[in-house]
Order: C-alpha cells, then sequence, then structure tokens
C-alpha cells in the first residue's frame, strides 16, 4: 500500500467527522452547518489532522452518534463492505473471518451477520467477548486454529476473509503470525483458494491464488450512516487525542498494536 501513497510532504488522517464549512461548485444535497462525517482528501499537505478538510464523499451524522464515532467509520466500513461484496459470500453460507480483532475484521463480523450470514471469528481476548455478544462464534488465533475452527462447525467454511494488518500483525493481546502464514490455513479450511480473500496480504496471495480488493469506493456512505444510527454499524475507540498529542498518537498507529481507532478531537 505504501506505493501508492502521495509523495512527501502530506497530512495524516483518512478519515473526518464535522460541520460543514464551505461547499465546491456543484455540490449538492448537503449545506453548510451539516454534521457530517467521510473520507478526507489525502493528496495535499492538510489531509484529516488538521482544522479544515476536503470531503470527495460524505454522509450526514445520524441521531445518537457522536462526531468521534462517525470519523471512526469510513475506512473500516468501505473495506469490510467491499470485501464481503467481492469475495461473493451469501445469506445462510459460513463466513471465518480471520483477524476479527482487528477494526475491518469486526466490521466484516457486523456486516456479515447483519446480511444473514453464519460467522466463525478468529480474535484475541481483547475484542473475543464483543464479537461473541453480536453472534459469532469466536475462536483464538494462532497454533492449531484450523482444527479449532472444524472443531465449531460440522459442514465446511463456506469462505474465509482475512483480516489481519498486512505483515500477519494483530491487535494488541493477539498472538501474531508468519506474513502470509494464515493463507494456507484458510484455503485448507475452504477448500478452495477463490473462496479466500485478504485484504491486505497481497504478495502471498498472488502465489496462492487467493483473491484480493484494493478499489476504494464510497457509494454506501448513507448506508453507513443508516446502520451507524441503528447500532449495527460501531468501530472500537481505543483513545482520542488533542492536536498538540499528534505525534503520540501516530507513534501507537505506527506500533500497529492500537486496539482500535486512534481520534483527534479539535
Amino acid at each position: 500500500m505504501g506505493d501508492h501513497l502521495p509523495p512527501l510532504p502530506r497530512g495524516l488522517g483518512l478519515e473526518v467527522a464535522g460541520t460543514v464549512d464551505a461547499l465546491g461548485e456543484g455540490v449538492d444535497g448537503v449545506r453548510i452547518g451539516d454534521r457530517v462525517f467521510g473520507p478526507a482528501t489525502f493528496d495535499g499537505p492538510t489531509a484529516g489532522a488538521a482544522e479544515y478538510a476536503l470531503m470527495p464523499a460524505w454522509a450526514r451524522i445520524p441521531e445518537g452518534v457522536t462526531a468521534e464515532q462517525a470519523a471512526a467509520l469510513p475506512m473500516a466500513a468501505e473495506t469490510a463492505w467491499r470485501a464481503l461484496d467481492d469475495l461473493g459470500v451469501q445469506p445462510g453460507e459460513l463466513l471465518l473471518v480471520h483477524g476479527a480483532g482487528t477494526t475491518v475484521g469486526e466490521v466484516a463480523v457486523r456486516f456479515a451477520l447483519h446480511r444473514g450470514i453464519r460467522v466463525i471469528a478468529t480474535a484475541g481476548q481483547t475484542r473475543a467477548a464483543a464479537l461473541k455478544e453480536i453472534g459469532a462464534q469466536v475462536t483464538a488465533y494462532g497454533e492449531g486454529m484450523a482444527e479449532r475452527v472444524s472443531a465449531l462447525t460440522p459442514g465446511p467454511v463456506d469462505r474465509a476473509l482475512d483480516a489481519t494488518p498486512a505483515g500477519g500483525r494483530v491487535d494488541r493481546a493477539d498472538q501474531p503470525s508468519p506474513a502470509g502464514g494464515s493463507l494456507p490455513a484458510l484455503i485448507g479450511l475452504t477448500g478452495d483458494p477463490d473462496r479466500v480473500l485478504t485484504v491486505s496480504d497481497f504478495a502471498a496471495a498472488a502465489e496462492l491464488g487467493v483473491r484480493t480488493t484494493t478499489e476504494i469506493r464510497y457509494d454506501q456512505m448513507n448506508e453507513f450512516a443508516r446502520l451507524a444510527g441503528e447500532g449495527t454499524l460501531v468501530v472500537p475507540i481505543a483513545r482520542t487525542y488533542t492536536l498538540d498529542q499528534i505525534q503520540e498518537a501516530a507513534e501507537l498507529s505506527q506500533s500497529r498494536r492500537p486496539g482500535g481507532k486512534l481520534m483527534l478531537v479539535l
């Protein structure tokens, strides 16, 4: 993914929520003063961590959802929604979400359950209880994962989604696995590499014939807003920071163990 980032200098922050201050030419369906959330442009020096941010797509923040909660949604929701669509998983099928302790993984579990898909999730202690509460069967990462998954279902796993971060790292309190190390196990559980999709390990996917998804699209923002308003879509927030603490936030983000979204509050 790093090869596709714009050149330095560039800003930090891909997601924002706040109040509309100005509208571009030809923009309709939104007014100055509306509370909105969505992705920030990332091709200039400001991005999201700034007093003002530019938004190429947006939706209104629903009642009962705070700006912090809304700002945590766009990237995880877009990636998880797109991954489920591209994987082709259907209502009634059994989906394995490997890396469900990540924000993308947990949102994928929520979306899948909402679509009538049965879910087994691999997660560490940090998010296991929350995943069980929303209706997923949960088992641990690490050695023996495939055997534990098989023990949870009398039939085959129909499709598998690898939501672990690039390099096989997982969230705080979870056991890491080698880069690409989980994909052969997921292929073994589904019986077909075409029934497996990864959101991060593109090199291993190319070698093994596993699906990938990379084309970001924000055509479902209003649906994300609706699902957030009814409580179906929730992204865990690990910590909030003020702008003068941005270096501390960036360091925790780079550790790959934030335990949820890190939010800057201006």
